[in-house]
């Protein structure tokens, strides 16, 4: 366990000091994100009520989770196979889930300060309340695991132009599609049975359950499909970096 350790920081070092120059960068569009959605999205309302306010304080932290696990992190790697860095790695005598877990970790620094200042714009803009519920760290980890798995499956099993072209359409899909800022009442109904499978909307949903615990209810069969899809994700990065072409 020790050694185990001692590899995690040695690599996630590594990780950090690899885009070290870039890391300010992805921490300020995180932030900004997170206001965007706040403030921007609010513009399309023309009443703002509790639950539109809640809804867009507890979407940014969401948004940021997934944008991050299955936007940022994918095209990172991509580029990082482009220029042999993963091949690199993989000749490393380390297990191949350290190098998910540092890279994992590296990216949850980065979620962090968007996260925190997303539901501080989202306090004063609004004036709203949270209730927040002693689960919240754990969702916000598994909610944080579950995209950051997707997002290592796509990136490690696919060509870095098709993955650039998947986290695209993610970003369009959740942006405009998902019910994160809107109940998922209002989709039609073939998209809300799309939802059902996806674990989009069960990553709202216990964000949101854990934030306003006073308004909104977090399943546990939305921790258990979550929980599934996290599994499924980093079981798929970790077979398509152990497979030797």
């Amino acid at each position: 366990m020790a050694n185990w350790f001692t590899n995690y920081c040695l690599v996630l070092r590594w990780q950090i000091l690899r885009i070290r120059f870039e890391l300010p960068f992805f921490v300020l569009v995180e932030a900004l994100m997170a206001t965007g959605i706040v403030i921007g999205f609010a513009f399309l309302y023309p009443n703002i009520d509790k639950q539109t306010a809640l809804y867009l304080g507890t979407a940014a932290p969401t948004i940021i989770l997934i944008t991050l696990g299955i936007v940022i992190a994918p095209n990172t790697i991509s580029q990082a196979k482009l220029a042999g860095i993963v091949d690199y790695m993989k000749s490393w005598p380390v297990p191949r889930m350290i190098y998910l877990a540092a890279d994992a970790t590296m990216w949850l620094m980065v979620a962090l300060p968007g996260i925190a200042l997303g539901l501080l714009t989202a306090v004063l803009y609004f004036g709203i309340s949270l209730n927040i519920s002693w689960l919240v760290i754990p969702t916000f980890l598994l909610v944080f695991l579950t995209s950051i798995g997707v997002g290592y499956a796509i990136a490690y099993l696919l060509s870095p132009m098709i993955t650039s072209l998947i986290t695209q359409i993610v970003v369009f899909f959740v942006l405009l599609f998902s019910p994160i800022t809107f109940p998922v009442s209002r989709l039609p109904h073939w998209l809300a049975l799309v939802h059902q499978i996806l674990p989009v909307q069960y990553m709202a949903e216990v964000v949101r359950g854990t934030l306003a615990t006073r308004d909104f209810e977090a399943r546990p069969i939305a921790f258990f499909i979550l929980g599934v899809w996290c599994l499924i994700g980093f079981i798929t990065a970790h077979a398509a970096m152990t497979h030797q072409n």
